[in-house]
């Protein structure tokens, strides 16, 4: 008993130490994703271990003096060993030493032996560092959509996209609408580009495919909104609004409250938070080197 309180006081005093906009060291942990079903309203889960294994592939569509140029394939988690893992479902990581990255709108699909199984909303994580995009920028940098729709559940050309940034303040987090209704069939003509061609990597097992919103700003999300503490959510639904019901603040930690409000949407769901300095870091790989050398 005695180790116990040990250990609790010895977290209490390390949550009370954290500096502000720094990772919880006692949040809830995320386990499992969401799939949204439109036979209920409640939802299966998947284990998150099981999903973060997948491959994640971003396209890269590019405009050229006669619109968009095919689009190129990135894989984000490469198997190689220097490369981290960069795959998160709830904390964005923003090295103090490195550019606060821009976030634009994404399409993220779920493909198993390359036919589309789920489809959701995700947020494209980037910061421009000696002459690349980078989009795996260590822990915790790319993230993945926590609730999935099922393919054709809800007919794809219906959808649309909205993001909210939920800023930390005095009075409470205070909702800034980014994007409002985004339609998605350019990125879908993009999917379907990419899987006709049918390159062997996104036809084996599950693997994640994202697709940037080619219709949006090269700037990206507002980037006032994008500092320490500031809550993100990208839905992809049929519905012009965001639901009054939505939980915010403290009621986002209670386990049921997702399940009590009746809102049939894929979801992706991160917070933004600094970290330490990495570029002096005496275990920073060497393939991040080129992107600290110009950080900051």
């Amino acid at each position: 008993a005695a180790l116990l309180n040990l250990a609790y006081c010895s977290m209490s005093l390390l949550a009370m130490c954290q500096p502000p906009g720094r990772p919880p060291v006692d949040a809830p942990q995320l386990d499992y994703v969401s799939i949204a079903s439109s036979a209920s309203f409640s939802s299966e889960k998947l284990p998150l271990s099981y999903c973060a294994s997948w491959p994640v592939w971003c396209s890269h569509g590019t405009h050229g003096s006669d619109g968009m140029l095919p689009p190129t394939l990135q894989r984000l988690n490469p198997e190689e060993s220097e490369w981290v893992d960069p795959v998160t479902f709830d904390e964005v990581w923003m090295p103090d030493d490195l550019p606060v990255p821009t976030f634009h709108p994404a399409l993220s699909l779920v493909l198993k032996d390359g036919r589309p199984r789920y489809i959701c909303p995700t947020l494209d994580s980037r910061v421009k560092a000696n002459g690349r995009l980078w989009r795996n920028k260590g822990m915790r940098s790319v993230p993945l959509p926590r609730t999935w729709l099922p393919w054709n559940d809800i007919p794809a050309p219906h959808l649309v996209m909205s993001v909210y940034a939920f800023c930390p303040a005095e009075a409470g987090p205070i909702c800034e609408p980014l994007a409002i209704n985004l339609p998605i069939h350019n990125a879908l003509s993009i999917a379907g580009e990419i899987l006709a061609e049918g390159p062997q990597p996104l036809a084996d097992g599950f693997v994640h495919l994202i697709i940037p919103l080619p219709d949006f700003s090269p700037k990206g999300l507002s980037s006032h909104v994008m500092r320490p503490g500031t809550r993100l959510r990208a839905f992809l639904s049929d519905a012009d609004v965001l639901p009054t019901s939505l939980p915010t603040g403290e009621a986002v930690l209670d386990a049921g409250a997702e399940e009590r409000w009746a809102w049939h949407r894929g979801e992706c769901d991160v917070t933004l938070y600094s970290v330490e300095p990495g570029g002096k870091s005496q275990w920073l790989p060497d393939v991040y080197r080129p992107l600290y050398s110009a950080g900051g």
